[in-house]
């Protein structure tokens, strides 16, 4: 499973009588994070998919994402919430990926066979347990980067097979804490109260961009290398919010959304959304993606994809996923 497992932990840890699970407590639990949830992989999608053509790091992906009950603090109760006698269900699924074309994936619906592998048979340590949830991950992954369609049985055997698309190799969650965004050289992570679930959908996008253009960069790698030092994570956030308009066109959002972003969380007193004391002022950031939208646009105008692989300029060593 690909969601931040803190927050699924905190979900099935709500007061319930000891002889009376608060199980229908536990669905509407589950329910609002897979809403909220799939905000975020439409828009994952959007930009890991329409920019697939330009990353030199990327895999093929159906977009299917699966949940295990043992990632839950209390598996019997999200068990029956969900209606499952196994561990894993279908989770939410990002839409025009081609596990959204097939009605077979539904959310919640209970899987019983990945390809040949059963993975409620998998070891487990039995609450709590991310560890599974992400080996299950990479094995659709694994498994989609093969070529061959991805083979799924459902509980009661009915089968389904999904073809495998190109994507910008990253995953988006959804975690607790206090991160807000952030981005590891695999995954954009995004804090489960972050306002940008209350954005309009291409300023949450742009914020999205700018994370996963961290990724696309190789910056986390970079910056391992040669020091997080001020300087270094000025040139790093400044580069990422240069590729933010490129990436947001391809994804088929207007691209001066990413300058309407930065205009409209401005860091107020230091530091809001996004930005810290380590970013570049909001003015010239703001003023650099502006560049950026000049370039892009003839090319947009004469019908064209914005082809950063070629015309985006480099301020930071080439690195990491790069």
């Amino acid at each position: 499973m690909r969601l931040a497992l803190p927050l699924l932990l905190a979900l099935a840890s709500g007061p319930a009588l000891a002889d009376e699970p608060d199980v229908e407590g536990k669905r509407l639990a589950i329910e609002s994070y897979q809403a909220r949830d799939q905000v975020l992989q439409d828009i994952g999608w959007k930009l890991a998919r329409g920019n697939a053509k330009f990353c030199t790091d990327r895999t093929a992906s159906t977009g299917l994402r699966l949940h295990d009950v043992k990632a839950y603090g209390e598996p019997d109760v999200v068990r029956a919430a969900l209606g499952l006698t196994r561990d894993f269900a279908v989770d939410t699924i990002p839409a025009d990926s081609p596990a959204a074309t097939d009605p077979a994936f539904r959310r919640n619906r209970e899987v019983a066979l990945i390809g040949d592998v059963d993975p409620s048979a998998l070891p487990s340590s039995g609450r709590n347990d991310y560890k599974r949830s992400e080996k299950i991950a990479d094995l659709l992954d694994s498994l989609s980067a093969r070529g061959a369609p991805l083979a799924i049985t459902f509980a009661g055997g009915q089968q389904a097979a999904l073809p495998a698309v190109p994507i910008c190799t990253s995953r988006f969650e959804i975690i607790s804490g206090d991160a807000e965004l952030a981005a590891d050289g695999r995954r954009v992570v995004v804090e489960a109260d972050f306002e940008g679930f209350d954005m309009a959908e291409d300023r949450f996008a742009a914020a999205i961009s700018h994370e996963l253009a961290h990724n696309i960069l190789g910056h986390p790698a970079w910056l391992d290398a040669a020091g997080r030092t001020k300087r270094n994570i000025r040139q790093t956030e400044l580069e990422a919010d240069r590729l933010m308009p490129w990436l947001l066109a391809n994804a088929g959002y207007d691209p001066s959304a990413a300058a309407r972003f930065i205009e409209a969380y401005k860091p107020r007193s230091g530091s809001v959304l996004i930005f810290r004391g380590t970013h570049p002022k909001w003015k010239d950031r703001r003023d650099a993606v502006k560049t950026e939208i000049a370039l892009i646009a003839p090319l947009l105008q004469a019908g064209g994809k914005a082809d950063w692989s070629k015309r985006f300029v480099r301020r930071t060593p080439a690195s990491g996923n790069d």
